[in-house]
């Protein structure tokens, strides 16, 4: 069965900054979660201590609303993204780091950003229903609803969508998988895989899970060999640390910070070599602290919340950064041409000096 409504109102997913916002503005993800809150009022309501499993929600009011609404239930939140984890415990929401292969009475299932990486969340949670098990399924049409549910008819094809306006939905059961195995295929394609042009290993769903992005690749060339302690902020599945540790034998020992698990376990892998300089931090450099004292810093700073640019997120790496630096230590950083970084770098460093502009990018050098 699948079914689709009009919902007006809603409140958004916070950014990266502002996940814990009580000002929560409307957005398409809140929109969907609304949907959800109402099909668990009504037809798609859990009996009681149902298994229910959730991965990635995004944090927002109608999302937090949901997972309340069933907490009574033995309810399984999956989230591997720091600043969100976060954000739903200081919402005493409890989610969970390690994926659970059920069964489920109930999954719940809204798309990421990521195509290849919600097939496969779906399904996951399609194959590990129980017997009599459900899966709940919503999207919002602008975040991609009719290609979703096209995929969803290779696996049931009698599947009949319905829609109004801004959202669909759709309640599947066990008995409705017709080609279990395109959704082994979809479980598959999600899994770590090598990087074209590298022999490291990305996984979807990650920033940049299938190429090295050229900005860090301009930084590694006029980065000079390294040494002592440092860390790689937003270090993603660990080009520029793999990089640094290749090419700078005196390097001691590198942090490498990061708000992704996933990608964090992605560099695990891709540094398995140099495991005795590594320590992984699962962090969000916004809320939680790093590493202090270090001689130098690598980064290429996130600047996107969701599909907006924000150069705060860059402006707050590069305060975190000066704070984690002994007096004298060094930033690399590699940013867009057009974000303006250079006057927070005055307040923090004592000197600052472009190395290269290329290809839309700009690679700084910064002295605490």
């Amino acid at each position: 069965m699948i079914v689709a409504n009009k919902i007006e109102k809603g409140g958004p997913i916070q950014g990266f900054l502002t996940l814990e916002s009580s000002t929560l503005m409307e957005n398409s993800s809140d929109i969907t979660w609304s949907v959800i809150e109402r099909l668990l009022s009504g037809d798609a309501n859990p009996h009681p201590q149902s298994s229910i499993w959730v991965p990635q929600p995004e944090f927002c009011t109608h999302s937090q609303n949901v997972l309340r609404s069933l907490n009574a239930h033995q309810l399984d939140v999956w989230h591997t993204f720091r600043p969100a984890v976060l954000a739903f415990e200081r919402a005493r929401i409890t989610t969970y780091l390690a994926q659970s292969a059920g069964p489920y009475d109930l999954a719940i299932c809204v798309p990421t950003r990521q195509r290849i990486e919600s097939l496969a969340l779906l399904a996951h949670a399609w194959l590990n229903l129980k017997p009599n098990g459900r899966l709940l399924f919503a999207c919002s049409n602008d975040q991609g609803a009719r290609g979703y549910l096209s995929y969803l008819k290779e696996v049931f094809p009698e599947l009949e969508a319905e829609s109004k306006s801004k959202c669909r939905y759709a309640i599947l059961q066990t008995s409705h998988i017709t080609h279990p195995d395109i959704l082994k295929s979809w479980v598959q394609a999600a899994s770590p895989q090598k990087i074209p042009g590298c022999e490291l290993v990305g996984v979807p769903g990650i920033f940049g899970w299938n190429k090295v992005d050229r900005g860090s690749e301009l930084l590694m060339e006029v980065v000079p060999p390294l040494k002592g302690s440092g860390a790689d902020l937003g270090s993603g599945y660990g080009y520029l640390s793999h990089a640094v540790l290749t090419r700078s034998p005196e390097v001691t020992n590198i942090h490498l910070i990061e708000a992704e698990a996933r990608a964090l376990d992605c560099a695990r892998l891709n540094l398995k070599d140099f495991t005795d300089r590594c320590h992984f931090h699962w962090q969000d450099v916004t809320k939680e602290s790093t590493p202090q004292q270090l001689d130098w810093v690598v980064m290429n700073p996130p600047f996107h919340e969701g599909q907006s640019t924000n150069s705060q997120l860059g402006q707050f790496f590069i305060d975190v950064a000066a704070r984690a630096l002994k007096p004298g230590g060094d930033l690399y950083l590699v940013a867009n041409k057009f974000l303006a970084y250079e006057d927070i770098l005055d307040r923090h460093f004592k000197s600052k000096t472009r190395l290269i502009e290329k290809d839309g990018f700009k690679v700084i050098h910064a002295q605490r």
